[in-house]
């Protein structure tokens, strides 16, 4: 089953900001992106890239430029898909060569995805009990973080858009 199968049998985000189906045994967290629009890095939150390099060190993920789309079903597309051995500028370095916003990420050593769907947040999904999330506490960890980033105003999201996905993702 391909990177892009997998997600789509995972996760439904047709409903956000209100609402996304989840499938049952996972974990999932949304932080938000602290975009350098001058060096084009920031995708992924130096927070969380320090826990993903600190998990993963250089194990493999599989990446795809990817974007969902809502033909008949609200699935994910993948344009290409490259293997690779992570290292903390791999997302940056990517966005930089292709000059495409969304992409999928799913690290081999546990399943975890780390999914971009614009330049101002990133989805993560993990395994419950053996996963990348609650290796790091749970999903409070990353609203602690997601809601640090926000109140810096360090990154752009309409208020009213964050405040929904929060309430979605964090059940709060």
């Amino acid at each position: 089953m391909s990177t892009i199968e997998k997600l789509n049998d995972i996760l439904d985000i047709s409903g956000l900001p209100e609402k996304i189906i989840l499938k049952e045994g996972w974990d999932v967290a949304f932080v938000l992106s602290e975009i350098d629009d001058v060096k084009n890095t920031g995708y992924i939150s130096s927070n969380v890239i320090d826990l993903l390099c600190e998990y993963f060190g250089t194990s493999r993920v599989h990446l795809c430029d990817s974007e969902p789309t809502s033909k008949n079903n609200f699935n994910f597309v993948c344009f290409s898909e490259e293997k690779h051995s992570f290292h903390k500028d791999l997302i940056d370095i990517f966005f930089d060569e292709t000059g495409l916003w969304g992409f999928v990420a799913e690290f081999k050593k546990d399943g975890t995805f780390v999914v971009g769907l614009d330049q101002e947040y990133v989805i993560i999904l993990s395994p419950h009990e053996r996963g990348f999330i609650t290796h790091f506490g749970g999903v409070n960890r990353f609203e602690k973080i997601c809601d640090v980033i926000f109140q810096t105003g360090t990154n752009s999201m309409d208020r009213e858009i964050y405040h929904s996905m929060f309430k979605t993702i964090y059940n709060k």
